[in-house]
């Protein structure tokens, strides 16, 4: 087994106690008694994105020659 397939589970679900016991065991310390829980993190709030206008952005390089002239671009 090769790349990412090589750190996923076969046991979904279990990835607390398991990462905790190698933790604990990693430390050289009793792993505690009660049960491993993951506590799912908050979602943070919903701003929507401001919607603006479109831009229009001219570029160019400098000592360019009249042919070499920035053209515009809309972005």
């Amino acid at each position: 087994m090769s790349g990412s397939a090589e750190f996923t589970t076969s046991a979904p679900g279990e990835a607390a106690a398991r990462l905790r016991r190698i933790f604990y065991d990693v430390m050289g310390i009793p792993e505690p008694t009660a049960p491993a829980l993951l506590d799912p993190l908050p979602l943070p709030s919903y701003d929507p994105p401001v919607h603006t206008s479109p831009l229009r952005v001219l570029t160019g390089v400098r000592g360019a020659t009249p042919t070499g002239a920035a053209r515009p671009v809309d972005v």
